[in-house]
């Protein structure tokens, strides 16, 4: 079963999905589409390659103005706000950077009818790394990442898109751009979850992954709601 982002709305639920899709011998997958465009295979050589160093900061943002009025998008009841529906993006993008769960975070964020219209986050991991994540439906359009680490740093416009384009990479050694192909995100994600159920193969997004989303998204909302 491919599912589409955020697989659930907390973790218990999460984690009964997993459970039951175990027992039964069910493929389960998150549909992180952006995770298949050559944008965010580069993105993962360079910082694999150790050109930017060690990371310290990572900061995603994904924002769009809402217009349409009676969406689900800002129904409380049915999951909505933009941390749920954008926000869970940069979440995920931190999360596959660091490989890790946040050991603290702090929010603030504007609240209308019981949904967040715009949200921001800061997060420490045990690692050192700070990272912030911004969504938001109440502002014009933004989507862009930046990596810094301790020997340069990495500049990434239309984060989660599967358009064309450039990564900018700094470093002492100057700026250099590199390319990005265009990529059908949504097909190769099939294609990939597809071969997976005919082969027994692992998806590129595991639930271990998935679990760890969640674990983040359930401290976010627990933040959010002591505001």
């Amino acid at each position: 079963m491919l599912c589409e982002k955020p697989i659930a709305l907390n973790l218990r639920e999460c984690e009964e999905m997993i459970r039951v899709a175990e027992e039964t011998g069910v493929h389960l997958m998150e549909a992180f589409m952006y995770r298949y465009t050559d944008r965010t295979r580069k993105v993962n050589d360079i910082v694999r390659s150790g050109e930017i160093g060690q990371i310290r900061h990572i900061s995603s943002t994904f924002r769009f103005l809402l217009n349409r009025p009676n969406t689900i998008k800002v129904n409380s009841a049915l999951g909505g706000g933009s941390l749920y529906d954008v926000g869970c993006y940069p979440v995920n993008f931190v999360g596959m950077i660091t490989g890790q769960t946040p050991e603290s975070c702090a929010v603030e964020c504007v609240l209308e009818n019981g949904v967040d219209t715009i949200f921001s986050a800061v997060l420490k991991y045990p690692d050192g790394v700070i990272a912030t994540i911004h969504s938001g439906f109440n502002a014009f359009n933004q989507m862009n990442t930046e990596i810094v680490g301790t020997k340069g740093r990495m500049e990434i416009p239309d984060t989660f898109l599967g358009v064309g384009g450039t990564i900018t990479v700094v470093t002492e050694s100057g700026t250099r751009a590199v390319p990005v192909d265009e990529s059908d995100r949504y097909r190769l994600e099939i294609e990939d979850f597809a071969a997976c159920v005919l082969t027994r193969n692992k998806p590129l997004v595991s639930l271990a992954e998935t679990s760890r989303n969640m674990q983040v998204i359930d401290l976010l909302l627990s933040s959010m709601k002591q505001k």
